[in-house]
């Protein structure tokens, strides 16, 4: 909000004198040794006022303030020539009016002040600053709000934005401007690279989706949830653990942004997206989707449906043209024909059946046709396959994906359910700590298991033997069989191997695994689990899954969620 000005200085000492002086007074400062670093950074924008000595090194001062005239026109930061020899610069200098004020050394540093504060007299910009300041402390602000900005503004930008907002640098940021409508992806780059990821995300063109709030300056009441958004998260941030403000993991990072922002994880329909939504936050989605389910696997967030889509069984896009196809041929050029019952004969067939010229011939009795009520009626429709001619009372459901351009039958599509994550009491007490006593196999973290699973490890009970099964032959059945029938496949394969286990069992089923959970009445041992029972058990099954088992250990011990979820 304050004014910039470059002291334009090649001894050391005067430079600190006049950056002292000026900054005591409120006013922002740079400095330069030389007139050509001099020209290069007042060319760049964003100087309000220059003070420029005569004699410096490579171009001078007079020069310096001439080629500024040249290059910047009416865009020109205010001049002060500062130099010991002010008669003569004065009768060269003031008919060119290279400067616009001159001081002499040695330095009267209050004279030197007026003049500078007489040269800085209040703009339209100016008044805008002051009444920018004015309104965000009416909002319960202390000052203007410190920001870092995406992507990095041009010198005519920043100077726009230092009217609103505070780029000055010398505070911690309290919120991260988004300043063009591409600067989303370098909003998730910021969300799981920086430190700024547990601040709102503010947008400043009304276009991006998954900003915190929206501010433009011409709308009062988004500079209201502007403010609002900053103090809650800064409020919030404050109850969560130090270790939780350092964490590098994505899991973490998601939680810790999550209970900062008080919002869900949830999707929003995007056309633009392969999914065809879009998770708000600026998170990689389908890493964030895969962290939120393992946050929820392991009980510290809450899942809930949303919604289910279809997948490209090729590319996996949802981006997908539904349509009807003809069951014999799969061409979407069908029309619908009526069907003719005759009702003395009973025969039933497409209208086309019975048209003899102007007339409708029953094509078994040969009768005709007269009234429509006594001799016949239209019971209802088939689809007609204008291609190859076939008739089908329903046609068949098939999708046409809109990214690669191929087809997957309707039965063969991958399906794809979208969910909402909340954090649970158990997510929240965890971050307020910034540890949490876990559970973990010998190769991955309880937390990480099914929650029916994480249950019946906790009760007491005899020992208990977990076992985990995966299927090699998993994406071969899904490419021949689609998922219905891998599903299908895999469900009467552990109905089998269950029933031939004598104890106590837990099954969960995930997306890549199922789990066993095996509390014997005697001990079952690993011989007993052999590839033969395994055989045995996927007789029925028209091909075989490859079920590859593992057992897996029990210690305790207590990591940080960082160490827990990063596996």
């Amino acid at each position: 909000m304050s004014h910039r000005i470059l002291v334009v200085e090649d001894d050391d000492l005067q430079q600190q004198v006049l950056k002292s002086a000026l900054e005591k007074r409120g006013y922002e400062t740079a400095v330069a040794s030389d007139g050509l670093t001099a020209v290069r950074m007042l060319r760049g924008g964003g100087f309000d006022l220059a003070l420029i000595d005569y004699y410096l090194p490579e171009m001078d001062g007079l020069a310096s303030a001439r080629l500024l005239h040249d290059l910047m026109s009416e865009e020109r930061p205010k001049l002060i020539a500062v130099t010991a020899a002010l008669d003569s610069l004065g009768g060269r200098d003031m008919q060119a009016s290279a400067f616009d004020a001159m001081v002499a050394k040695p330095l009267d540093l209050p004279a030197l002040m007026n003049v500078v504060a007489g040269q800085l007299h209040e703009t339209a910009a100016d008044r805008t600053s002051r009444a920018a300041l004015d309104t965000w402390r009416e909002l319960g602000m202390a000052d203007a709000p410190a920001v870092a900005v995406l992507p990095c503004p041009t010198p005519s930008q920043a100077q726009l934005l230092r009217h609103y907002f505070d780029l000055s640098g010398r505070r911690e940021a309290e919120a991260v401007l988004l300043l063009t409508p591409t600067a989303g992806d370098e909003a998730v780059e910021a969300r799981t690279r920086s430190s700024h990821f547990t601040l709102p995300f503010i947008d400043l063109t009304g276009c991006i989706a998954g900003a915190d709030a929206i501010f433009s300056a011409a709308d009062r009441q988004s500079w209201g949830k502007v403010a609002s958004a900053i103090r809650h998260f800064a409020e919030r941030r404050r109850a969560l653990a130090r270790t939780i403000g350092e964490a590098t993991d994505l899991e973490t990072r998601l939680l810790a942004y999550m209970f900062v922002s008080g919002h869900a994880f949830e999707p929003t329909l995007d056309a633009t997206s392969r999914d065809c939504v879009r998770y708000a936050g600026f998170f990689p989605d389908g890493d964030a989707r895969l962290a939120a389910e393992r946050l929820a696997t392991g009980g510290l967030l809450e899942r809930r449906f949303v919604e289910r889509f279809h997948a490209c069984g090729s590319c996996g896009s949802a981006r997908l043209n539904v349509r009807e196809e003809c069951m014999s041929c799969g061409s979407a050029h069908l029309r619908e024909v009526p069907i003719v019952h005759h009702f003395r004969c009973a025969h039933q067939a497409p209208e086309a059946d019975f048209i003899q010229g102007p007339n409708l011939v029953c094509p078994k009795c040969r009768q005709h046709l007269r009234h429509y009520g006594s001799d016949y009626d239209k019971p209802g429709t088939v689809m007609s396959c204008v291609d190859c001619g076939i008739f089908s009372p329903e046609p068949a459901i098939g999708f046409v994906c809109l990214d690669c351009g191929a087809h997957t039958d309707g039965d063969a599509a991958p399906k794809r359910d979208m969910f909402s994550y909340r954090l649970t009491a158990a997510g929240i007490a965890l971050l307020r700590r910034g540890t949490a006593r876990l559970a973990a196999t010998a190769d991955q973290p309880i937390m990480s298991l099914p929650a029916s699973i994480r249950e019946e490890l906790a009760r007491p009970g005899p020992a208990a033997m977990l076992v985990t099964l995966h299927y090699g032959a998993r994406q071969r059945i899904l490419a021949r069989r689609g998922p219905r029938g891998f599903e299908a496949m895999r469900r009467l394969f552990m109905e089998n191997l269950v029933s031939a286990i004598e104890g106590q069992c837990t099954v969960a089923t995930e997306a890549e695994a199922d789990y066993l959970l095996i509390r014997p009445a005697t001990a079952v041992t690993l011989d007993e689990l052999s590839p033969a029972l395994l055989d045995a058990c996927q007789e029925v099954l028209s091909e075989g899954l490859e079920p590859e088992l593992r057992v897996l250990e029990q210690p305790v011990r207590e990591r940080p969620l960082a160490a827990a979820t990063a596996r």
